[in-house]
């Protein structure tokens, strides 16, 4: 239950704070390793096999542990989730830094996998239940996320070269040190139990017909998720390669074109996450959800044709419209199911769009590598374009299938009431 009123700006600013902060650590923990590969395997003898293989161990709970996070947030609370993912967190670095063998580092990352699992639950769950303005709040939460990518190879780096690499994992106690101090205030501010679980099934319990479409529209956005990791992960795999194979910068290899031109088109779909998740709180999500695939698709099939000027404007809007998309998503799937469903959607959409979206990676690499980019890019806006007649379908069918009724759960009634006024 909630004990301040769910408009209060003390619970709204402490929501954003650990979950910014939670999302930020969470991919800069996962994104240390690949920098310090080649200490570490001089430290213990090791091939790189060998420390990759222990990596992808990490990476394998991080992934699938989001499952068994869901159901212990569930029945624990996010908020509990939270203390034991900045705790698990901290505690891993701590092994990992302070390691004697290399029994005690596969130890520490493999802590730093299962702790990183809660997180894609834990923080959008918490947002859901409790955020009055929950696209505002995905929306920073997705730049903060968006910031740990960006950042976390050049501080790694940076602290790897000047103090070795064992300080790199040591610094990560201290933001977790400051999300365990957050999540025992949290506890103090909005409660200790897990969010009230008054309301039905997805199903519902107003009509059968009402009932079905419910869930029809759920298993429309669990294929438009899957759709959409897969072009996700495809993307950001060629993009790199794309853009240097196309645009020069001066004297600069090309390998550094890439990276230097990815991360500087990246960086816009920060502002759109902003712009976007705060657009979500005022307009109807699932049309504003369908809308974003719609301006993507032609922009993905420009990408892969032009070259110079034209391809840097199109990277850049590209990245303006699409990467808004999780916010939305993230505010659908929070105020669309039950709320005691709530972590267990997320944590399904975690393994969908981490887990089957990886074969994009793979997927893209052998279609450029018979074919080329271009055809690449053209695919992936046409797996754009169903993503969109997915999302409209659902859009539509949502309309004879609302929310649940905004009364059924204190802890989301403010949330269910934000109007959802016409998109254009």
């Amino acid at each position: 239950m909630v004990l301040v009123e769910p408009g209060s700006n003390r619970l709204n600013n402490t929501i954003i704070a650990i979950t910014s902060l939670g999302h930020a650590l969470c991919h800069v923990a996962m994104l240390v390793l690949p920098v310090v590969l080649a200490p570490i395997g001089r430290e213990y003898g090791l091939s790189l096999t060998e420390v990759t293989a222990v990596g992808t161990a990490a990476y394998l709970l991080y992934g699938f542990g989001a499952v068994p996070a869901g159901i212990l947030t569930r029945f624990l609370g996010s908020r509990t989730m939270l203390l034991a993912y900045f705790t698990g967190i901290g505690t891993g670095a701590l092994l990992v830094a302070l390691a004697p063998s290399f029994a005690w580092f596969v130890a520490g990352m493999v802590l730093l996998g299962l702790a990183a699992s809660i997180y894609h639950v834990a923080g959008p769950t918490l947002i859901s239940h409790c955020s009055q303005k929950t696209g505002r709040a995905f929306g920073i939460h997705g730049i903060a996320g968006s910031a740990g990518i960006t950042m976390a190879p050049l501080v790694a780096g940076l602290l790897a070269g000047w103090l070795g690499w064992r300080a790199a994992y040591l610094v990560l106690a201290l933001p977790a040190a400051v999300g365990v101090a957050l999540a025992l205030a949290m506890a103090r501010v909005d409660g200790n139990g897990p969010p009230n679980d008054a309301s039905g099934e997805i199903a519902g319990n107003r009509t059968d017909t009402t009932a079905k479409r419910r869930l029809l529209v759920f298993v429309l956005l669990l294929f438009v998720l899957a759709i959409n990791g897969l072009v996700y992960r495809a993307t950001l795999t060629i993009f790199p390669m794309h853009l240097s194979d196309r645009i020069s910068l001066a004297a600069l290899p090309d390998v550094v074109t890439g990276g230097v031109l990815a991360s500087a088109v990246l960086a816009f779909g920060m502002v759109g996450m902003y712009a976007v998740g705060s657009a979500a709180d005022r307009v109807d999500r699932f049309r504003l959800y369908a809308l974003l695939f719609a301006v993507v698709a032609p922009l993905l099939v420009i990408i892969g044709v032009a070259q110079g000027v034209l391809l840097l404007a199109a990277s850049v809007s590209f990245s303006l419209f699409y990467f808004p998309c999780q916010p939305v998503e993230n505010s659908i799937l929070g105020t669309y199911v039950p709320p005691h469903l709530v972590s267990s959607i997320f944590a399904l959409k975690f393994v969908i769009t981490f887990g089957l979206g990886s074969l994009g990676s793979v997927g893209a690499g052998y279609v450029v590598e018979r074919m080329g980019t271009t055809p690449l890019f053209v695919m992936l806006g046409g797996a754009t374009v169903v993503s969109f007649t997915v999302a409209f379908a659902a859009s539509v069918i949502r309309r004879a299938a609302p929310p649940h009724e905004p009364g059924s759960d204190p802890a989301r009634s403010q949330v269910d009431r934000v109007p959802e006024a016409p998109l254009l």
